[in-house]
């Protein structure tokens, strides 16, 4: 038998080199591999995820909340959730140190749900904990300046909202980039809501300004850009169900119907 020659000290080393080379690129492959697990998953999570900043006015607001899901549960459950009222009052308070805000929604021409957090009084969290839905829109009083954050998932397909007869808040979730106002109304119309009965209206330093199409054709005074962040003061003679699907207006299109009953009211804020 061939006695086995002693390994020399230069092929010791090549050796122990070469076995070093595929432990550290074992362990690299490893390492991508978590690693595009994670992209991918955080890549899902930012997909359905959206993060809207809302910059606060000293007094009232008008804000929407297109958010199906908030973030951090959006990915876990397969029903419905709503971000909630008093979400939002707490966030106020704990980014702005607010010692009082306010939370309304429209129903049938009165200010209500109302939340309320109130620190001066001692009351805290007070008012019905309601819930925030897309599609719809709430008005906030605040008692300090500053932003708050919200996450949450948008929905990608159009909102169907009951419309009331008279006043409306409204928030337009998947408003298109440049959607405007007569954008809005137009799409009412095709929806068959008489064009001379609609009347928009956006919050501008506390006071609403109107916005209509006019009995004859487009009407470009007044027109204003919509966000999904922002809600609206939406008049209707008669109440209906309106699916959200948000198209340009021809601003060259003529209206047909005739004027019935056009918005004479006047759509008044809350008393502090």
């Amino acid at each position: 038998m061939a006695k086995k020659q002693k390994m020399q000290a230069p092929q010791k080393f090549l050796a122990f080199f070469m076995a070093f080379v595929l432990l550290i690129g074992i362990a690299s492959v490893v390492t991508i591999s978590q690693s595009q697990t994670n992209t991918e998953s955080h890549a899902s999570t930012a997909t359905l995820s959206t993060t809207i900043t809302y910059t606060i006015s000293k007094g009232w607001n008008a804000v929407a909340f297109p958010f199906a899901l908030p973030a951090d549960i959006a990915l876990k459950i397969n029903k419905p959730i709503n971000i909630m009222a008093y979400d939002i009052l707490t966030t106020n308070e704990a980014n702005n140190n607010s010692q009082y805000s306010e939370l309304d929604g429209l129903t049938y021409g009165q200010w209500n749900p109302s939340a309320f957090f109130d620190t001066p009084d001692q009351i805290g969290l007070t008012g019905k904990n309601f819930p925030l839905v897309p599609g719809y829109g709430y008005i906030m009083n605040s008692d300090v300046s500053g932003t708050i954050q919200v996450s949450g998932v948008i929905p990608t397909t159009p909102i169907t909202v009951q419309l009331q007869n008279g006043w409306n808040i409204i928030g337009i979730p998947n408003g298109q980039a440049g959607s405007q106002a007569s954008d809005v109304l137009y799409n009412l119309v095709k929806a068959g809501f008489p064009v001379a009965d609609l009347e928009l209206d956006q919050l501008v330093n506390g006071q609403w300004q109107k916005y209509t199409l006019g009995q004859n054709q487009y009407n470009a005074v007044n027109d204003f850009a919509i966000t999904n962040a922002q809600s609206y003061a939406l008049y209707v003679y008669t109440g209906g169900s309106w699916t959200e699907s948000i198209y340009p207006y021809p601003k060259g299109l003529k209206a047909t119907k005739k004027n019935t009953s056009p918005s004479t009211n006047v759509l008044v804020m809350p008393s502090n």
